[in-house]
């Protein structure tokens, strides 16, 4: 049940609805039969109704947005059927008035589309147009002559009448194969624009992706870059600091803070403490400058720290001109006293 095209029903009911009519007027006139004439007679009026309603709604659906005359045409139609089955006075009247109405309405309808160009209005409205204008046409005729139009094909004006009635009968659905075919082409027109519209938009999708792609590539790139040069840092600045602790700590003790981020104390029974200074190194200090004080200290106190590392001793401390290391710790040894001997010696 497609909506948008409510359209198609209202045309197929219409159509039926009319062919109906028509053959139940040809054996009504071929058959020569009163009681089937009579049968017949209770049927042709809804025929004709819903012919009317089914017309009425298709010109709405096409080219009126609002529905409400259609309503009112329902409610009218609904109206008639129910006078007519309650063999009710009026019925055939409003009948009639019912087919005019919506003649006039498919007329005016379709003049309005095709001022306001409505798509599809001049193709499907000719046949309209043509059809209500005949219908039109006949009751006009019919009421200036106030008599039933009597088609004989005898006559020329008969023969007219039977050719122009064949015409409005073919014209609405030949109108509306010639829409349906330009629609056709028309929504395939517009398909092929939007699947080229399609195509573009997913090469330039594409195209974005791709675009994307090289970025977080060239972005993965940099950083990897980013994470290499600040492991290197990170690396370089672990190594200071642990240069550092190895420095103030000894080596086990630095590593014990390193694992464990405590260290236990320990007792040692038997070391050998060193602890040495500087002759004189008031006086001296006096006549050096700074920068000469601390070349002179760092170049003594470098050379003591290779000498007791050759002997095994440990390094404690300094403190202005004052070094300060042991042996037999961290690690007890037996020949603590004769290293450290041997290191003061080499000092």
């Amino acid at each position: 049940h497609y909506k948008s095209l409510r359209s198609n029903l209202y045309f197929s009911i219409f159509m039926f609805s009319l062919a109906a009519g028509f053959i139940i007027a040809f054996i009504c006139f071929a058959g020569h039969n009163p009681s089937f004439e009579m049968a017949s007679f209770l049927f042709i009026n809804p025929v004709f109704i819903i012919a009317c309603l089914s017309l009425s709604g298709f010109i709405n659906e096409l080219f009126n947005k609002k529905k409400w005359r259609f309503k009112v045409i329902v409610a009218l139609g609904i109206l008639i059927t129910i006078l007519r089955f309650c063999n009710l006075p009026f019925f055939g009247e409003l009948t009639i008035g019912l087919v005019i109405t919506v003649s006039i309405e498919a007329v005016f309808s379709v003049i309005y589309a095709i001022i306001k160009r409505v798509k599809g209005a001049r193709i499907i409205g000719t046949g309209i147009l043509f059809f209500t204008l005949f219908i039109l046409t006949m009751f006009a005729i019919a009421i200036i002559s106030q008599h039933d139009v009597d088609i004989n094909d005898s006559t020329i004006g008969g023969q007219i009448l039977i050719t122009m009635l064949g015409l409005a009968i073919i014209s609405i659905p030949v109108s509306m194969s010639v829409y349906l075919a330009w629609n056709f082409s028309f929504i395939n027109k517009n398909l092929a624009i939007q699947l080229d519209q399609v195509k573009v938009l997913s090469q330039k999708t594409l195209e974005q992706e791709q675009e994307k792609q090289r970025m977080l590539e060239n972005r993965k790139d940099e950083l990897e870059k980013e994470v290499l040069e600040r492991t290197t840092e990170l690396r370089e600045e672990k190594k200071k600091s642990d240069d550092l602790l190895l420095n103030i700590l000894p080596s086990e003790v630095a590593e014990e803070l390193k694992n464990k981020g405590n260290s236990e104390a320990r007792d040692y029974e038997f070391v050998t403490v060193m602890f040495t200074d500087f002759k004189d190194f008031t006086r001296i200090s006096e006549r050096l400058t700074s920068s000469e004080l601390v070349k002179e200290i760092d170049y003594c106190f470098s050379a003591f720290d290779n000498i007791i590392q050759n002997h095994g001793i440990e390094k404690i401390k300094t403190i202005g001109d004052a070094y300060m290391c042991a042996g037999g710790l961290p690690v007890k040894n037996i020949t603590h006293a004769e290293d450290t001997v041997k290191a003061a010696l080499g000092i």
